[in-house]
């Protein structure tokens, strides 16, 4: 009598501790309340879980680069910077060099020497870095005082730069303190109320190095007796 008792009291636990899964989650129903107290207790969970991932998980800032060729851009959320790239000079005092004269680009040299002031305003003071000297040149059409159209047509000068072979992308023009400059130097039609000042670089594309350079004028604004500039320095990005 015992024996069955006990074994009656062992089968009701099993049943209470069956009925009690999920502890106090699930009530003593049928088979089918129990599924869908199971399924709503996992449902439960999962957006439990998504919300403390969401709170939890930093948030990320995006920052991108682009390289150009001249300009360097940087953006960020909400904000775009542009910043040009620096220029440094390759032709430099001291470095050598000569005039030119009745020479087109990619032409023989036709002249060289001669066609300059008879005062101290030759090549070397193009690139001496110093705004109070000056390059004159002639031409083959003018003497000094002789005034005629573009009579600087055609001259510059040859240097090889002392920095060795280096990659070209721009020039650098500075008006002198008798003759301005406009258009494609740099030095716009503004100058015009000024003298001795540098000109914007003016930037070209080069995927080639060179070891010497030709820097021609190829035409002239007005009526003068030469073609006359302070500085014309060759450039490179930094």
């Amino acid at each position: 009598m015992r024996r069955e008792n006990s074994t009656d009291e062992f089968i009701a636990k099993e049943k209470k501790k069956r009925y009690r899964y999920l502890g106090a989650y699930c009530c003593r129903c049928s088979p089918l309340c129990q599924f869908c107290c199971i399924i709503t207790t996992i449902l439960l969970l999962t957006a439990l879980a998504a919300l403390l991932t969401a709170f939890i998980k930093p948030k990320s800032i995006t920052t991108t680069t682009e390289s150009m060729s001249s300009a360097t851009t940087v953006t960020t959320t909400g904000t775009t910077t542009i910043t040009p790239r620096p220029m440094c000079h390759i032709t430099a005092p001291g470095d050598p060099i000569k005039g030119l004269y009745n020479t087109v680009p990619g032409g023989a040299t036709g002249g060289f020497e001669g066609r300059y002031s008879t005062y101290n305003e030759k090549p070397p003071q193009a690139i001496d870095n110093n705004l109070t000297t000056k390059y004159l040149n002639y031409g083959t059409s003018s003497v000094m005082n002789n005034l005629v159209s573009n009579p600087g047509k055609d001259t510059g000068f040859y240097v090889t730069p002392n920095v060795g072979y280096s990659l070209a992308n721009g020039v650098l023009f500075t008006s002198a303190n008798d003759l301005l400059y406009n258009g494609t130097t740099g030095l716009e039609i503004a100058a015009n109320v000024s003298r001795l000042v540098n000109g914007t670089i003016q930037t070209f594309l080069n995927s080639f190095i060179y070891r010497s350079y030709r820097l021609l004028i190829t035409s002239q604004r007005g009526i003068q007796d030469s073609v006359r500039y302070a500085e014309l320095h060759i450039m490179r990005y930094c």
